[in-house]
């Protein structure tokens, strides 16, 4: 289905709707968060809150939860707000529950700069997925015993209805925004984005239930300090990331480098070799960047090798891995391919970058010279498989250059 295009976004509402779906859109979020917040002023009405320390506890928690996501991975995001929100809420009731995530949730004005109904709509939603929990959780314990196990359950089993709840909830605005079937955005939002934080979630989520139960706030304290731990520790984890791949990473042209390529060696080539799968190198060396250095700079000669990395890779197949092995020189990794496969590959590369490239009125040829090497026809060790690609890329260049060599056929 089309997206809509034009943007339509200020401090009431985000969306990229437009007409009448962007009314349906606004009429939904209004009465998720009437309701929502209506619901949690009838809760509140006459509420005697425990004591001044506990509320402030679970109120400061509860807003510092709600501003500070915890980036499992690009698509998923945790927050340190259930486990806070669920002791709250089987350990005080549901109105310390509200109490603790309305206002966290309205704080996201202030703090992320949410727009207003989108903050409204959360709370309300929030606040009726914790309502449709509560009415669970007691309903779950009404037919089991008074023991720890029984409570254990009747905590999980309304720690995913309130999942399901807020999801479901959710899903509607985010289908409406979207223009997708609901069907879609709630299995894309209960399951894909979600899978490898389930776990952890409903983990803390009890164990914070459960300290807070028998140790008070100080357990509440612990869970919250357990999950900073967490954050930092994935934070630090993602730098670390982003620092290994720049480290392997070439920065003129973005291909990998030969720091990937010897990681490749070391650790993805050894499987292949133990499941006996075919796999090409292929080396490549340009013809003529040496005369684009000399005649037009070497501005002209770093657009060549970053035009050249863009066929290469929109040439070569998804799974084939392009390389800048240093200078002019490249190697392409053929998970899977013979011999056959990697020359069609080698070929095609060739075709495609025989086009003239233009640059600032001049125009110039560039040829590729192309050398191949396969396992295991020609070696079962990767860095001599590198290294007869390589000399059969030097015959290809000897022998003029804009062809492909096998080293099996020297």
């Amino acid at each position: 289905m089309n997206r809509p295009e034009a943007a339509q976004n200020n401090r009431w509402i985000s969306s990229q709707l437009t007409g009448t779906p962007r009314k349906w859109l606004i009429a939904y979020m209004t009465l998720i968060a009437g309701v929502g917040l209506g619901f949690s002023a009838w809760v509140l009405i006459g509420y005697d809150p425990p004591d001044p320390y506990t509320t402030a506890v679970f109120a400061i928690l509860g807003i510092i939860s709600f501003n500070q996501p915890i980036k499992i991975s690009p698509k998923a995001e945790f927050h340190a707000t259930w486990p806070i929100l669920f002791a709250a809420l089987h350990c005080y009731g549901l109105p310390l529950a509200v109490l603790t995530g309305v206002p966290g949730m309205l704080s996201q004005l202030v703090f992320l700069r949410k727009p207003l109904l989108t903050a409204l709509f959360n709370s309300g939603q929030l606040a009726i997925s914790l309502g449709v929990a509560n009415i669970t959780t007691g309903f779950v314990r009404s037919l089991t015993p008074d023991v720890i196990t029984c409570e254990i359950i009747a905590m999980v089993v309304g720690m995913a209805v309130f999942d399901l709840c807020n999801i479901t909830l959710v899903s509607q605005a985010v289908c409406k925004e979207r223009q997708e079937s609901w069907r879609a955005c709630f299995e894309q939002m209960l399951l894909a984005n979600r899978r490898c934080l389930l776990p952890l979630m409903y983990l803390l989520s009890l164990t914070s239930a459960l300290l807070c139960f028998f140790i008070g706030n100080i357990g509440l304290l612990l869970t919250f300090a357990h999950v900073l731990a967490v954050s930092h520790l994935m934070r630090f984890q993602k730098e670390l990331d982003l620092r290994t791949e720049e480290s392997r990473t070439d920065p003129l042209t973005k291909a990998l480098n030969y720091r990937y390529l010897e990681d490749w060696l070391n650790s993805e080539f050894p499987k292949l070799a133990a499941a006996y799968t075919p796999c090409s190198f292929i080396f490549i060396d340009l013809d003529g960047l040496k005369m684009v250095n000399d005649t037009f700079g070497h501005e002209a000669g770093d657009r060549v090798l970053v035009d050249v990395t863009k066929a290469l890779i929109s040439t070569a197949r998804p799974q084939d891995i392009i390389i800048r092995y240093g200078g002019d020189e490249f190697v392409i990794i053929c998970p899977g391919a013979d011999i056959e496969t990697a020359e069609a590959i080698g070929n095609s590369l060739i075709a495609v970058c025989s086009s003239p490239v233009h640059y600032k009125g001049a125009t110039f040829n560039i040829g590729l010279s192309v050398g191949i090497a396969a396992y295991p026809d020609d070696s079962d060790v990767g860095r001599d498989l590198i290294r007869l690609a390589d000399w059969a890329m030097y015959h290809s260049k000897k022998s003029g250059g804009n062809r492909v060599c096998k080293a099996s056929d020297l």
